[in-house]
């Protein structure tokens, strides 16, 4: 199909065909590439959904020819950037709560060991989620900094725990 400013859309459909979504080979690329910027995520939780998106939009396309082409462009992109920051085994559980705590606007309690090595134990009011340099960083009010911001390294953070129902107020 081509689309009103002249470029080739690829459709994707549901299952029951009740909508459909359509993109362009560039749409397509931006999504790939966009995954590529994402792999220091290895073995997290972002990964496997990430990766899980892009199946789905592959499975949806209607041709088996343009579903090729797409699983070809994952092997055709590649984005080359400074080395990721190691996510130790633990991160998955670590940013599963952080993710759980985000969304739903609880409190976290994290063990955190800073650069220079000190560790503490923090109430965290999670704000927002930042990827920077191929690490993740949460930004979080700190209770016990009387609510001031903090940014917390997610590789750094030791243990975290998800407050179920302590919720709280930007």
């Amino acid at each position: 199909q081509v689309g009103p400013d002249g470029r080739k859309l690829w459709q994707a459909a549901s299952r029951s065909r009740k909508f459909s979504v359509s993109y362009s080979l560039t749409e397509l690329m931006a999504l790939f590439l966009g995954r590529r910027f994402f792999d220091f995520l290895s073995g997290t939780l972002l990964e496997e959904d990430f990766d899980n998106v892009l199946s789905r939009v592959e499975s949806q396309l209607g041709r088996a020819k343009d579903r090729e082409k797409a699983r070809k462009l994952g092997q055709k992109l590649y984005l080359v950037h400074e080395g990721p920051k190691k996510l130790p085994k633990r991160s998955r559980e670590i940013l599963d709560d952080c993710l759980d705590g985000l969304l739903k606007e609880e409190k976290l309690a994290v063990h955190y060991k800073s650069s220079a090595g000190k560790e503490s134990d923090y109430t965290l009011c999670p704000y927002t989620l930042v990827a920077f340099k191929r690490g993740l960083y949460l930004i979080a009010a700190v209770e016990e900094w009387e609510g001031r911001i903090g940014r917390f390294a997610l590789e750094r953070i030791q243990k975290a725990e998800w407050k179920r129902g302590e919720g709280f107020e930007y």
